[in-house]
């Protein structure tokens, strides 16, 4: 690539990317794990596929695109936007359906998918912006863009299907990545808050230009650990009287 600068320098970024993208990837795919288990039974494993299709494509749109995407700031705060609502539309949706009493709904496949597809893209453009996050707007740098779009695409390959197998057991997962999906949309709002004041309004006054390393990683593994919280079993409680009464009576 014309004008592209490698230093000694670069290796820790690179080595940051490679945790930040499969931390990307891994919530990408908890969600879409998610999204498709709402599916029937044998169907879940086509939505997963067609899921993971539209995320290689989409995320390989991104990487051609991606010096587009050092240009605007409401790219940033659009991407934000969208995974706030995501986080509140399923903390809102629980109570909801909570508060009526009934249980989950089977959804339908088509509608699941194109629902799997907006989602994709939000964490394509997400995984993007997050490299641009390491390297900053540098044209010369535009290959560690590069390599993170690759990398977010190489490891969904790995930790859907183990997600999906992972929510069966820990259904707190499900809790825990949208938490991080919110925590993230925080994340990419600073950024594009900062790079608002400066680039638009030409703010010469200092602002918070991001959400400090020391403050993030923390919260994220937190979060995610919040996950594991609470095991589910398959198994009858000793302290469960009418789980014989009812075996007898079958």
């Amino acid at each position: 690539m014309l004008g592209q600068q490698f230093a000694g320098s670069d290796i820790p970024t690179v080595i940051a990317l490679v945790f930040l993208e499969g931390l990307l990837s891994a919530d990408n795919a908890l969600v879409l794990a998610i999204l498709v288990q709402g599916l029937p039974k044998h169907q879940q494993k086509k939505g997963l596929l067609y899921g993971l299709a539209g995320a290689w494509i989409l995320r390989g749109i991104c990487i051609v695109f991606a010096s587009l995407l050092m240009r605007f700031w409401w790219i940033e705060a659009a991407g934000a936007a969208y995974l706030l609502y995501l986080a509140v539309k399923h903390f809102t949706s629980h109570r909801g359906s909570a508060d009526g009493g009934g249980g989950a709904a089977v959804r339908r496949f088509w509608p699941t998918i194109i629902i799997v597809e907006l989602t994709d893209l939000a964490f394509a453009v997400d995984s993007i912006l997050a490299a641009v996050g390491l390297v900053g707007a540098r044209p010369e740098k535009i290959w560690v863009i590069y390599l993170g779009g690759i990398l977010g695409v190489v490891m969904m390959r790995f930790v859907a299907s183990f997600f999906l197998r992972l929510l069966e057991r820990y259904p707190r997962l499900e809790t825990a990545a949208y938490l991080i999906i919110a925590w993230i949309s925080v994340k990419l709002g600073v950024a594009a808050y900062a790079h608002f004041m400066h680039v638009v309004r030409h703010v010469d006054e200092p602002v918070i230009e991001h959400v400090p390393d020391w403050l993030f990683w923390p919260v994220m593994v937190a979060l995610f650990a919040t996950g594991f919280i609470g095991k589910k079993t398959d198994e009858p409680t000793d302290g469960d009287p009418d789980a014989g009464a009812e075996d007898d009576a079958a």
